[in-house]
Order: C-alpha cells, then structure tokens, then sequence
C-alpha cells in the first residue's frame, strides 16, 4: 500500500525554487525540470507543453508582463508538500495583488517526480480561487450561453 505523507524534503526544494525566483535564477528551474512531455497552465489558459515550452519564459520576462499588468504576487506563499514513493506534490496558496490594491486568491499544483534522488517538476497548474457564488449564469465567468 502506498503511504501518502507530509514531505520536509519537498519544502526545502520549495524554499529553495522561492529563493531562486527571487533572484531571476532560470537555471535552477532547468536544472529541476524534467524531459520530456512536461506540462503547465497558466490562469489564463496558458498552456506550455514540453520541456522547451515550460521554460521558453524567463523568470525576466514572466515579472517583466506582471509589472507591465499592475499585478504583483506574494513573496511568501502558504505551501504544504507531500511525497508518496518517487511522486510528489506541492499546494500552493497565495494571492495576485493588483493595481487597485484588491487581491486575487490563488492557487497552485506542481506534481514532481524524483529522478536519480533529485525532484524534477512534471505538471503544474495555476487557478484562481472562485466563490461559488460567481458560477451562476450572467457572471463575469461565464462564456458563451444565452
């Protein structure tokens, strides 16, 4: 039976992928990405397949289109991480701050798989948090219809 449990060894590669964000540090992000079909979601229907696409945007150009928006993001994310065998996961929780000064909750699934004892992130998709209330015909969500 596989045991689903809390992962310190994730959360030290999670600070670690903050700390190299902060500094614009796009090898790290190489260096823990995996070959092959990786694939990633951005909130806005982003979607970046293969090993080329996922890191095709630096860290540079990613804050560069933020600022250009008015949109900043938490610099420290509320995270929980948890490994079962060679897979693991990370949950991120955090909020897109926007020019007004309003706040978007957000949040964040990277799926990683260990590779030569070294976590190699696979999967990763970013949704903004939506109140249930807003999934009603006539929201500003909705697309399509009568």
């Amino acid at each position: 039976m596989i045991e689903i449990k809390r992962s310190a060894e994730l959360e030290v590669r999670v600070r670690e992928s903050l700390q190299a964000a902060k500094e614009g540090d796009d090898q790290w992000f190489a260096d823990h990405t995996a070959n092959g079909d990786v694939l990633f979601y951005g909130t806005a229907g982003e979607e970046f397949r293969g090993r080329d696409a996922v890191l095709s945007l630096s860290l540079a150009e990613s804050r560069a289109q933020s600022e250009a928006a008015g949109i900043t993001q938490d610099e420290n994310p509320e995270f929980e991480c948890f490994e079962a065998g060679d897979a693991g996961w990370v949950v991120y929780h955090t909020h897109f701050g926007l020019a007004n000064g309003s706040r978007v909750p957000v949040r964040s699934v990277i799926v990683l798989v260990r590779d030569d004892g070294d976590w190699k992130r696979v999967f990763g998709s970013v949704s903004i948090d939506v109140d249930d209330a807003l999934l009603t015909p006539g929201s500003p969500l909705a697309t399509g219809g009568a």
